[in-house]
């Protein structure tokens, strides 16, 4: 018999899991149907289910072996908390990108001493609660896509790192790598870069020279590391040979290099761009699924996904009781009852904000449970949310016990 409806009491570790006695999106679990190979998953499901069907066809009773528990972000500080310092963090980074970006362009040696420092503290935030440094990420400036971008990449490639249970010292190497991706960059010129249409094959040809470029720029400044050079070089190449500028395959593509060129499919697929309007994280979390062991390393796309949530922090959201929230803190556990910041009045943010977590089971007036009923069109989130972060919001969090 294929499907087996079993207690979990009796599950064992490489039976496929098709089915559970709950619906899926109450759960944890990203994606419909896994192989059981986590501790974690196993202790959880025995948490949360009775029973559940095992696809025997799918299944590998014989030489599955039970991987380590995998390590999930834990916060030390409330977001509330770390929110000032990471914005200040943040705007300091900003501004400090910028000038590398310009340093870059006119010939100047990077100054990799103080970038790391800037780094180290970004670090230290996200250490600390990343939920804070995520959502800044959703800030963006007009004309200033590459800088924020680096800055964006190497937040959520230190937040991946953070997960996939990298020390201090190796998210600071892998944060400065993020930070340095793109740095190539600043030798294309502006009429391909910017340009609103498709490219042709030579603009193209002129596109995929940045990461070549950037190499270059990074081997000239003193104080890089290979783990820069390599992830400068190599954010392109594809698992299965077919990125550029050099077609690495598989192994050959650094463990770096991996984390950040999801990353940067990623942050660059949600953003807006000269040419195209970003796009929903769903839809970006659906290019890296259909590329995953041929573009990119399976198991870092899916602990990406779980790590940034399906509501990530900075979405814009409607509740079923008609109010606007913003997205602070996704919910490991419940992936649909994220924590909220609800913005009652955007003028008046002292007196009309709270914050609210829909784990709770929050209701509304009317007694029913509050529930997101919409994600806001994903191009408008970066103005709406600096509008209230010029209001004060990120200084001034509501603290929820």
């Amino acid at each position: 018999m294929r499907y087996v409806e079993i207690p979990v009491s009796q599950l064992n570790f490489g039976m496929y899991v098709s089915e559970l006695d709950r619906p899926w999106e109450e759960t944890p679990f990203m994606f419909q149907g896994f192989r059981l190979e986590d501790p974690e998953d196993l202790d959880t499901l025995k948490k949360l289910c009775k029973q559940v069907t095992v696809d025997n066809d799918q299944s590998d009773f014989y030489t599955a072996q039970p991987k380590p528990a995998a390590n999930k972000i834990k916060t030390k500080i409330k977001i509330a908390d770390e929110m000032p310092v990471a914005e200040r963090t943040f705007e300091a980074t900003r501004k400090l990108i910028g000038k590398v970006m310009k340093d870059a362009r006119i010939g100047k040696s990077i100054d990799i001493p103080e970038t790391r420092e800037a780094v180290n503290d970004m670090v230290a935030s996200v250490e600390r609660n990343p939920n804070a440094m995520s959502l800044l990420t959703r800030l963006r400036q007009k004309d200033a896509y590459t800088a924020e971008h680096s800055l964006s990449v190497s937040i959520l490639s230190t937040s991946l790192g953070k997960s996939l249970g990298l020390p201090t010292k190796e998210l600071r190497t892998l944060g400065l790598a993020g930070m340095l991706h793109d740095i190539g960059k600043v030798l294309s010129p502006d009429e391909v870069l910017l340009k609103e249409d498709k490219l042709t094959m030579e603009e193209m040809k002129i596109m995929k020279k940045h990461p070549v470029d950037g190499r270059e720029i990074l081997f000239s400044s003193q104080g890089v590391q290979d783990h820069s050079l390599a992830v400068a070089m190599g954010h392109h190449e594809k698992l299965d040979g077919s990125g550029y500028p050099i077609g690495a395959v598989g192994d050959a593509i650094s463990e770096y290099t991996k984390i950040v060129s999801i990353v940067d499919t990623y942050d660059a697929v949600t953003s807006d761009r000269s040419y195209d309007k970003g796009r929903s994280n769903i839809e970006a979390f659906d290019i890296l699924m259909a590329g995953r062991g041929s573009s990119w390393e399976s198991n870092y796309v899916i602990k990406f996904i779980e790590t940034i949530g399906i509501y990530p922090p900075g979405s814009i959201v409607k509740l079923s009781s008609d109010e606007i929230a913003v997205v602070v803190e996704h919910n490991p556990l419940y992936r649909l009852k994220p924590l909220l910041v609800v913005i009652q009045n955007p003028h008046d943010l002292e007196n009309g904000m709270r914050m609210v977590d829909l784990a709770d089971d929050q209701k509304d007036k009317g007694g029913k449970p509050i529930k997101i009923v919409k994600v806001m069109s994903h191009s408008n989130n970066a103005e709406f949310l600096d509008k209230l972060r010029r209001k004060g919001l990120f200084g001034n969090l509501p603290s929820i016990d």
